[in-house]
Parts: structure tokens; sequence; C-alpha cells
């Protein structure tokens, strides 16, 4: 998911977002520190989550909050910053990595220092000693793609549909095609499901790989994006084109909104910013001493029809109208999370 302007502009006020190190440093002698190790940063579902994670801090009172990103795809920047941070006298850390294997021996070494450490959006990895992951069953939201997509595709159908995902081999998105083709392949059995290809993180390559894709399969029934960002360039080519394939994706992105109400484009929400937001009141509130629950704390995605949109763009449009909509479900989730929590192990291909 990309954002248009103002969007960018709120995130980088409310925020402080940065791509490579802090901004407002929160001073640890004075109150208690948390911050939100964040991947592309500059992207759309990572600025979704920070803004989230944002809010749900400045939720508790005497609790200092802070994001730290690392530009697209930059690992070893990103285990640089991991190991800055995790080295730094503070009380808590949320991460978002689509690489946890790779962060996984400095996280394992957090609690000796007094680290409380929150996985967001991609399960942790063994080793890392992490014991609370707050983030979807991604098989589900695959699920719920591949119902809203059948609702468009007559049954006995025969073709192909076309998955591409920006983050091949990362567990949240292959658990969502999963889903996705199990779905297809049981509603609509004359279906050929191929993929998915890599089609990048990097916006130009992205728009690239998907037209080439395009091109290699003319006749493709439907093409559907995985990964966080592959909508917004899904939606816009299905936006100019003549054709009469379909498309589907994750995430929010305004153009992605638009192009579910021609009919012809199916979207999932993760609802990225209410998992931002649940991770920073948690660590906030372990900060001030609350013990952090322990399990994966499932959060709910949302299917997009074409009659939500309206109310979609509404809720979108500043930081405040987000923080507004999603207060009920956050604290649901926080003051509840006992009903909404399964056993870590349950997380698949982390710690069980």
């Amino acid at each position: 998911m990309r954002v248009v302007p103002m969007v960018a502009a709120v995130a980088a006020v409310a925020m402080g977002l940065s791509t490579g190190g802090d901004v407002a440093r929160p001073d640890v002698a004075r109150d208690p520190a948390v911050t939100f190790l964040v991947a592309d940063a500059s992207l759309g579902y990572a600025q979704e989550l920070s803004m989230g994670f944002a809010a749900g801090a400045a939720a508790v009172p005497g609790v200092a909050a802070g994001v730290r990103g690392s530009a697209v795809g930059d690992t070893s920047n990103q285990l640089a910053v991991a190991r800055d941070v995790l080295g730094e006298r503070r009380t808590g850390v949320s991460l978002f990595t689509w690489n946890p294997e790779l962060l996984a021996q400095p996280l394992g070494a957090a609690p000796a220092t007094g680290d409380r450490v929150i996985a967001v959006h991609t399960p942790p990895a063994v080793g890392s000693g992490i014991r609370l992951f707050v983030g979807n069953d991604d098989y589900r939201l695959g699920r719920m793609l591949g119902r809203e997509l059948t609702t468009m595709i007559p049954f006995g159908l025969q073709g192909t549909v076309v998955l591409g995902t920006s983050v091949p081999g990362a567990l949240s998105p292959d658990r969502r095609a999963a889903g996705l083709r199990d779905w297809l392949t049981r509603e609509r059995p004359r279906l050929r499901v191929l993929g998915p290809f890599d089609t990048k993180q990097d916006p130009a390559a992205e728009q690239e790989a998907w037209t080439t894709l395009l091109r290699a399969n003319p006749y493709a029934v439907a093409f559907v994006g995985i990964g966080d960002n592959d909508a917004a360039t899904l939606a816009q080519l299905r936006t100019g084109s003549d054709g009469g394939w379909l498309a589907g994706g994750f995430g929010l992105d305004d153009m992605a909104l638009g192009a579910v109400r021609t009919g012809k484009f199916a979207l999932v929400s993760p609802e990225l910013y209410l998992q931002g937001a649940v991770a920073g009141r948690l660590q906030a509130a372990a900060a001030r001493g609350d013990a952090l629950p322990d399990g994966w704390l499932v959060t709910p995605g949302r299917t997009i029809t074409a009659a939500d949109v309206p109310m979609i763009r509404a809720r979108q449009a500043t930081a405040g109208s987000r923080a507004g909509w999603f207060r009920h479900q956050v604290n649901e989730l926080v003051v509840n999370s006992r009903t909404h929590l399964r056993p870590i192990e349950d997380v698949p291909g982390s710690l069980g």
C-alpha cells in the first residue's frame, strides 16, 4: 500500500517516522521508553503500522515512544538498527520485519537486558525468545480474499489465476497464498492457480514485474497480489486496462479502494493500524509495569466491498480519524486480551 501525500505528511508529523534513524528520541532518563522497529519505512503499510503504534503508546501517560525504520528491503540496516536499539537502556521494543530469522540472535539477548519485545505482523523466529505476537491469521485472510473473488467468478469457469508476492518466502504472505489457493481450488475447481511469483518491493520494479506477468498470461481469469504493497500496482494496471480480467490484493491503497468500486477488484485489509495500536498500547503499559500477555494475539482483517469504500476513505483521512475509529477495537483487544489469545506455539512456522 502506498500513501497519498496528505497521509504521508500526517505520518511524518504525527509519528516522526524516519528511515535509518530516530526522530524525537525518547529521554530514557526521564520517562519509560518504547520503540517500534519497522521495515520498509517509506511504504504505506509500514507507515500504517507505525501510526498505529504511536497512537497506542500515546494512550498510556508517562511513556515516551519512538519509531525507527529501515529503507525498502534494507535488511543489513535493519539488523544494525536492531542491535543499536536493543543495546540501549530502554523498556520495550516492538518489531516488524520480513526477516525474523536474521534478527533472532540480537532479539534473543534482549530479555537479559530488561527489554520486553513484541513481534508485530510477522511471526517471531525460533530462538528470538519473543513470547507475544500481535498479528493476523494470514491463512484466514487468504480465504477471505478467495471468498470475495469467487463472488466475481462463475462456477465452472476454466482458466488460470496468477499470484504474485512482493516478499517471496516470507511466512505471512505465504500463509495468505495457501489460504487463497485452498479456497479457490475447492470452490472453483476448474481454475488453475499459478505462483506466487516474485513481484519485488521497489515500486518501479514491482510495476515492471506485474506488467510482465500480465503480458505473459493474456487469458488469465485473475491476477492477485499477496504482499502488502502489491494491491496498489495491480489496481493501477486494472484501472488502466480494458481487459476483462479480475484482480485482488491486500491493503488500503486509495487506488485499490477505487478499483473495488468497479466490481473487478477484490480487497481485504489486514487492518495494520489496529495491529500497531494494540502493540503500542501493550508495550507502553508494560513500560509502566503491566505484564505482557503470552501468546498470539490475533487481530482481525476486513473484506472491503464497494459499499464500504466511502466509510473507509473517511476513516483513513487523518491520524485522528483512524484513532477514533479503532478506539473501541483497540480497547477490546487490550483489555480482554485473554479471550483473543492463542498459544504462541500455534503460530505457523515460528515457535511451534
